[in-house]
């Protein structure tokens, strides 16, 4: 009798679960729990998950399940407390939500790039961490990251652009106008806003000239993932100079995650042929990087946890330089 409901389990077992984190949901989204319950959910969380895998060692399926189950549960009124938390009041998006900063205002923006500069046709993208913004004489302080476009139409602006030294970590003061308003888009489409906070960006924004950029001094940053974000974009270099335009661009995306260069005509080659979601980096990429690694540190040393942690570290170094979004931090998880 005993084997019957872990068979069901085993045959089926994402049912139980999603009924067990949507669950969490339902009770936090009707039950709002304070900071101290949502506190002792979190440590049930983290020993429900200690007892789930102690048990499961010992051979204790069932204890092991309840317990996984309980841990899902928990994961869940965690999700909604993280996602329906209030915005801090002096967040860019807050801001904008709540008329302070007004659609088409000029602002001046003071924050840190994160990330290398991201190459696209004729322009590149900076993700920047905003850490004041003046406007309109009001200086204050704010967060939030915002998405910014540079747009070096001749080889002087380039150049200009490329004496300021953008890199991962350069502290900057832009002049520009943000974007967070939703304009015409197809039905069906999610607005912009959604689409904004997807991402984790707060607004957009465009750099017109150089000189609306004033460099600041660099801001202490960890030096590991300086040396990832630097050795991608080398390689994005390494793949314009080496290659074709449109095999750049193709490299581009389906290796590092930048898929700014796909020209239109490889685009649809792809869509045509079934295979676009290559150009996406996600499980693929990660279990073909992973089982590299992995033949790699096996010429190195025949310690099997050595040779785990060099390939983990290898694999999560790769995934955190492409970007870490949801399906590369999930495919790298697994």
């Amino acid at each position: 009798m005993s084997i019957l409901p872990r068979s069901r389990f085993v045959s089926a077992p994402l049912l139980p679960l999603a009924a067990a984190l949507c669950g969490g949901i339902i009770i936090q989204h009707y039950f709002t729990l304070n900071t101290r319950s949502f506190a002792i959910v979190l440590v049930v969380a983290l020993v429900a998950s200690i007892i789930c895998l102690a048990s499961f060692k010992r051979g204790k399926l069932v204890v092991s399940t309840l317990f996984l189950l309980i841990a899902f549960f928990c994961t869940g009124i965690g999700l909604v407390r993280t996602n329906d938390g209030p915005a801090a009041a002096n967040r860019i998006s807050t801001m904008y939500d709540q008329g302070v900063i007004a659609p088409g205002d000029s602002i001046e923006v003071v924050g840190v790039i994160a990330g290398e500069p991201e190459p696209a046709p004729q322009s590149f993208y900076l993700t920047m961490r905003v850490d004041r913004v003046a406007f309109k004489g009001d200086e204050r302080d704010a967060s939030g990251t915002v998405l910014l476009l540079g747009q070096p139409p001749t080889e002087r602006l380039e150049q200009e652009y490329d004496a300021l030294a953008l890199h991962h970590g350069a502290r900057l003061r832009v002049m520009t106008k943000l974007d967070r308003e939703d304009s015409f888009r197809n039905p069906g489409v999610s607005q912009f806003t959604e689409y904004l906070e997807s991402k984790g960006y707060d607004a957009t924004g465009t750099i017109k000239s150089p000189l609306l950029v004033e460099r600041m001094d660099d801001a202490r940053v960890f030096l590991p993932l300086a040396w990832v974000y630097s050795w991608r974009a080398r390689m994005q270099k390494e793949f314009d100079q080496r290659f074709s335009a449109e095999t750049a661009g193709v490299l581009n995306a389906a290796v590092l995650g930048n898929p700014h260069n796909i020209s239109a005509r490889a685009a649809e080659r792809f869509r045509a042929g079934g295979t676009f979601h290559i150009l996406v980096i996600s499980g693929l990429q990660i279990a073909f990087i992973a089982g590299v690694a992995i033949l790699l540190v096996r010429r190195i040393t025949q310690q099997k946890l050595v040779q785990f942690l060099m390939a983990a570290m290898f694999l999560w170094a790769y995934a955190l330089a492409v970007g870490a979004e949801a399906s590369v931090t999930r495919a790298a998880l697994m």
